[in-house]
């Protein structure tokens, strides 16, 4: 199945968690800020657990945790083809794009983790929250959830086709139509981004920058909203300004990030999409 469908958590909270990218103590900090409680709380990964960090194969081993529940990422699927063919183009590609974290803790140790991570990792998960519904992929949802199972892994695992401005230089903020918002990563934003309903949140652990931690409610109270800043790590009021709403957040609307902001952000101009080109031998 590529969507799995989670119902609602009666007995503690939701959260969605930013590409991790190895960072595994900051994921763990985040964590210990919100007293996630294993027992109750349940954490969903937008993808790329792995990569770009020495802790890669501990955040792997998340998705076998029962309170973790990631999707899969166009790094774990590069780790899962370069580990099954052990070499190639194939591995040069991975090596190129931060998977030296294998030589760390072993190939075999890796490709058995990997192997055991797999089915835990399907291409998209929905959350019930109430009467509501968020979705959550790796990069680019398709216009309609309810196609969700149609649309092309490449898609969901690769595309940055919101981040490509039109001719007056505005990015795509098309609304996915049969759900009510969709949390999505891979792209690096300086902080937590609304296009349209669809809320990116990989704001750049593995490249300097911060990892983004939000409760599901809080996001999906937050929809209207077009911008939002990152909170700081000492939990400081601050206003969320845009141009439809101001919201105050504080710790009771819980949204962590951990680290400093990175200088690599989504593209800021037609001539800086290359860098993000999936035709690259460098991918986010």
């Amino acid at each position: 199945m590529r969507c799995i469908r989670h119902g609602p958590n009666r007995i503690g909270r939701d959260y969605v968690v930013g590409d991790v990218h190895g960072q595994y103590a900051q994921l763990m900090e985040a964590l210990e800020r919100v007293d996630f409680d294993v027992a109750r709380d349940r954490l969903f990964c937008v993808g790329d657990l792995v990569d770009r960090g020495e802790a890669s194969l501990a955040c792997l081993a998340l998705a076998l945790e029962p309170w973790c529940f990631a999707v899969m990422g166009n790094h774990e699927q590069m780790a899962i083809t370069a580990l099954a063919e052990g070499g190639g183009m194939a591995w040069d590609l991975w090596q190129r794009n931060g998977g030296n974290w294998v030589f760390l803790d072993g190939v075999e140790e890796a490709r058995s983790t990997m192997n055991a991570a797999c089915p835990h990792l399907p291409l998209a998960r929905e959350i019930v929250a109430g009467q509501r519904r968020l979705g959550v992929v790796h990069a680019d949802p398709p216009d309609d959830w309810g196609q969700i199972e149609q649309t092309p892994a490449e898609h969901l695992l690769w595309s940055r086709r919101r981040f490509r401005r039109d001719s007056g230089g505005s990015l795509d903020s098309t609304r996915v139509e049969g759900v009510d918002a969709v949390v999505v990563g891979h792209t690096i934003v300086e902080a937590p981004l609304w296009l349209g309903n669809v809320l990116h949140l990989d704001t750049g652990a593995c490249a300097g920058g911060r990892l983004t931690l939000a409760a599901v409610d809080d996001i999906l109270d937050a929809i209207p909203c077009t911008t939002w800043p990152a909170v700081p790590v000492d939990g400081r009021r601050v206003v969320a300004a845009s141009s439809s709403c101001h919201r105050p957040w504080n710790r009771r609307r819980t949204l962590w990030s951990v680290g400093r902001f990175s200088h690599r952000c989504a593209p800021s101009g037609p001539g800086e999409e290359k860098k993000f080109s999936m035709k690259g031998e460098l991918f986010w």
